[in-house]
Parts: C-alpha cells; structure tokens; sequence
C-alpha cells in the first residue's frame, strides 16, 4: 500500500471511528434515562475505594457514568472500526 493510501485510510478510519463513537455515547446517553443501579453502586464503589476521605453526592455519581458511558461508546466504536478495516484491508489486497 503506498504510503498516501495508508495515509487517507487511516484518515478515513478515524472519522469513522469519531463519528461511530459519538453515535454511540449519544445513543447511551439518550437511552438511559435514569442511570442504571448497578453501574451507580459500581461508580460508587469505585470512588471510595480510590479516594477514602471523599463522599460523592448524586451529580458526582452522575458525571462519573456518563463519563464512563462516553468511554465505553468510543472503546466500543473503536473495537468495531478496527475489525471491520482489518477485514476490509485483507479482503483488498487479496483481490489484487
């Protein structure tokens, strides 16, 4: 592949990837409504045992998921442009 290829499909697969990526964290957030008690108790969990002397309130809780919401959708985003430009790739440079 010459190197200004490569160059406009990484460009290519990282639009993908934000775009996909945003799609998702939207998508997670319009979805849930309310924010899901087990990953509430779990963010809880998680702040006190990082930090000891802090008691989180509510919005504390609730930036912390939808941060991790925002994580997850572009962790996602990113798994699934990686197998599917993977596939692409090898699916081209067999056919020449």
């Amino acid at each position: 592949m010459k190197p200004a290829r490569l160059l406009q499909w990484c460009i290519s697969s990282l639009a993908v990837w934000f775009a996909l990526g945003t799609a998702f964290a939207w998508g997670s957030q319009q979805l849930s409504f309310e924010i899901p008690l087990w990953l509430a108790d779990f963010v809880r969990w998680l702040l006190r045992s990082l930090y000891p002397d802090w008691t989180p309130d509510a919005y504390d809780i609730e930036a912390w998921t939808n941060s991790l919401l925002f994580v997850s959708g572009y962790l996602a985003a990113a798994v699934f442009v990686g197998f599917i430009s993977v596939f692409a790739s090898k699916r081209l440079s067999s056919r020449r």
